[in-house]
């Protein structure tokens, strides 16, 4: 048996025959096979749109600039339509049309064969109708704002409510096989669904660069503004402080001259006050030191050095040796590292650690001061234990404030100024310190210091 299919061109039609030999010659059998073979085109047709559809979305969603995005949409037509000549034309801020072909921008409509054609169904594209047809063989394809995006519906059903929802008209000249059948509309609406969202993901793309960019243009100026800010007043901390030092010298040393010359004719009561004035002058004075100390900490550079804490704490040690006499304390400081760091800044660091820790003592037992350090993934971590007062949660981040102070100064002496200066110095240098309870009492002051080159580091 031998089988064909044979067309007929004057009838549109397409047979199947089959041969079977015989004695006497051949049969032949002739079946009409044209629906068949319609419906095999018609589903190889839809099976090339649907990957022409997939390609195209794929290339759309590799482009985010917006011209890009306008070539690549032109590109991705001509392969769909078939059309040699595409052409999107998308409104400007002041309503003229911007032309884009397949090698990019088209500078004038008047270059393009059927200008005049197209001119007009560019004018008429803004309407209800999503497809229309124009002169010289123009097909136009008005693409509108998705549903769900910022403005007016998509699918509007007036021509106000489509122009102010118009992304851009697609204009091509289709082939002259071209068939105008439903599969071939539902192709067109697709693809301008598939268009619309490429528009609107690339302007809402540029939009959001636009916010970045002006989000990021005012931080940094406000970053500067506030960095201008910080210099200034920190200067002005620092001359203002250095200033008053001079008029309080001056009140205190006349102040003291009045108290020595005319002392034994006073009463108890004047003499009081010269004592209140000369303990306020002294105050005072120590407070525009601690004033200085820390704005020091910013208008000086720090100049990192490789120092060996056991010996800075143990200079720090030596310093307070009266006063741990004094109270009958004690200091135990274990294996400290080697450290790149500001050594003025970290005696300063430690010295008010230690201070503190022996200063706020119970007034039933000697204080026993604990410095340790132990090495993380990140860094150092430093622990200064005490078993003196303590301070109760709620204070925790209180206390590293300038000027808080948890007593007053007929209990301990201070200007809360020591632990706010200790958080400046430790922050400088890239860590981070806070407060914890021993569960024996007391008080646990703790803070990291993260590597730099030329620390020591754990074998």
């Amino acid at each position: 048996m031998t089988t064909a299919e044979l067309r007929l061109p004057e009838q549109d039609r397409w047979l199947h025959a089959r041969l079977y030999p015989s004695r006497t010659g051949l049969t032949m059998y002739l079946y009409d096979v044209t629906a068949r073979r319609e419906a095999e085109q018609r589903e190889q047709r839809h099976s090339r749109r649907m990957q022409g559809l997939y390609n195209a979305a794929a290339t759309l969603n590799t482009v985010r600039e917006r011209q890009d995005v306008l070539t690549a949409i032109v590109q991705v037509s001509q392969a769909l339509v078939r059309s040699p000549l595409v052409i999107l034309a998308t409104p400007d801020a002041a309503g003229d049309w911007l032309l884009t072909g397949q090698d990019g921008p088209v500078e004038a409509l008047t270059a393009l064969p059927g200008a005049a054609a197209l001119q007009a169904g560019l004018q008429q594209a803004v309407q209800p109708e999503q497809i229309g047809s124009c002169g010289d063989g123009w097909t136009t394809l008005t693409l509108t704002r998705p549903r769900g995006t910022a403005g007016q519906p998509g699918n509007a059903a007036s021509t106000d409510d489509l122009t102010g929802n118009l992304l851009g008209v697609l204009a091509f000249q289709p082939p002259q096989d071209a068939e105008h059948s439903d599969d071939t509309r539902t192709l067109l609406l697709t693809l301008a669904q598939m268009l619309s969202h490429a528009l609107t993901r690339s302007a809402l793309y540029e939009a959001d660069r636009e916010h970045r960019q002006t989000l990021e243009a005012r931080v940094q100026a406000r970053t500067a503004a506030l960095e201008r800010s910080n210099r200034e007043l920190e200067q002005f901390a620092y001359v203002a402080s250095h200033d008053l030092k001079e008029p309080l010298r001056t009140i205190s040393s006349f102040t003291q001259l009045l108290q020595n010359r005319y002392g034994p004719q006073l009463d108890d009561r004047a003499r009081r006050y010269i004592d209140f004035t000369v303990a306020g002058a002294q105050r005072m004075s120590t407070l525009i030191e601690d004033v200085l100390a820390v704005s020091r900490l910013n208008t000086q550079p720090s100049i990192p050095t490789l120092t060996d804490l056991n010996t800075l704490v143990g200079h720090v040690t030596a310093q307070l040796q009266a006063l741990i006499d004094e109270t009958g304390g004690q200091v135990q400081v274990g294996t400290l590292p080697r450290l790149m760091v500001d050594a003025t800044q970290f005696t300063q660091l430690f010295q008010n650690l230690i201070g503190n820790a022996l200063k706020f003592r119970r007034p039933d037992q000697p204080p026993v001061v604990q410095v340790q350090a132990h090495a993380s993934e990140d860094g150092w971590i430093f622990t200064v234990t005490d078993n003196g007062i303590g301070i109760e949660p709620e204070y925790h981040d209180r206390v590293f404030v300038i000027f808080q102070r948890l007593h007053t100064r007929d209990h301990y002496a201070g200007n809360g100024i020591g632990l706010a200066l200790c958080r400046k110095i430790v922050e400088g240098r890239g860590g981070t310190i806070w407060l914890s309870q021993p569960a024996a009492g007391g008080t646990a002051v703790q803070f990291s210091v993260p590597y730099r080159a030329g620390d020591t580091r754990p074998a």
